[in-house]
């Protein structure tokens, strides 16, 4: 588990790259990468509600972390990583300090890290 987190942190920062490597997009200036996407947002409650009620999901991490949106502005957030362990669903939710919070990403097919 102490692996698969470590890979984690290490992939989260990339992610912009990794998602326009994905969508087959053609990167130019990989340092500056931007990839913009749309987030389900509402109160706190109801979705992490909606997360823990429709797909199974428990925290697994909490950290600090800083989001940037289109304008350059950065917002400061908790973030929380969802797991389902046994049909393998997960969910990176933002928790900002007005009880609202927005899905960042979501997937299937979570499992373990290991060399």
């Amino acid at each position: 588990m102490k692996n698969f987190i470590i890979v984690l942190l290490f992939i989260l920062p990339l992610s912009p790259v990794l998602a326009k490597t994905i969508t087959g997009q053609t990167l130019t200036k990989p340092v500056n990468a931007r990839f913009m996407a749309v987030q389900e947002c509402d109160h706190v409650q109801a979705l992490t509600q909606r997360t823990v009620i429709n797909w199974g999901e428990k925290p697994l991490i909490k950290a600090q972390g800083v989001q940037t949106a289109p304008n350059g502005k950065k917002y400061s957030s908790s973030m929380m990583y969802f797991v389902n362990q046994d049909t393998g669903t997960w969910s990176l939710i933002a928790l900002y300090p007005n009880q609202w919070a927005c899905i960042i990403a979501a997937g299937t097919k979570m499992e373990p890290y290991s060399d």
